[in-house]
């Protein structure tokens, strides 16, 4: 699901992301396979004047551990809203297969900022902080139930049981 790029616009339309035909196809490295893209996202904290949406700038990495385990890491970083250049969103996706029609996934959200707040700017980073992880949270539930959704509809048209 995650090279499928028919997929990856159905994910950007749930979470209403605009502008993001910029998405790289999958590119090889040493440690990883890797892409990047840009869109706009909604954002749901209410600066005075402030923005309704920011330019996300995405990198996502994907690694096989083995054949049955899978590790995707996203770093995202906002563009256009005040203090967005002072942290990244990052999130971790470890899946591993389990057994036929099972898998397990363990899924990492947090919001490193790259010096630490100013006692000052404490209870603005902690809104920050509560708005990055509720939104992400948001994002990975509807990437789960679309990839289940999706998984399903393509067993139910090759008849192999549903995916739990």
């Amino acid at each position: 699901l995650w090279s499928n790029p028919s997929f990856t616009e159905k994910i950007c339309e749930l979470n209403k992301f605009t502008d993001y035909k910029s998405i790289t196809p999958w590119t090889y490295s040493e440690c990883c396979m890797y892409r990047q893209y840009n869109c706009r996202s909604p954002i749901n904290i209410s600066w005075p004047g402030g923005p309704k949406t920011t330019l996300m700038e995405l990198t996502q990495r994907c690694r096989f551990i083995n054949e049955n385990h899978l590790v995707i890491e996203t770093v995202g970083s906002a563009k256009d809203i005040p203090y967005g250049s002072e942290f990244n969103t990052e999130e971790k996706w470890d899946i591993t297969s389990l057994k036929e029609n099972e898998c397990k996934v363990n899924a990492e959200i947090s919001v490193k900022w790259r010096k630490p707040p100013s006692l000052l700017f404490k209870t603005v980073a902690s809104a920050i902080e509560r708005s990055s992880l509720s939104i992400a949270q948001s994002h990975g539930q509807k990437w789960l139930l679309a990839a289940n959704e999706t998984v399903n509809n393509h067993r139910n048209l090759s008849n192999e049981p549903p995916y739990t």
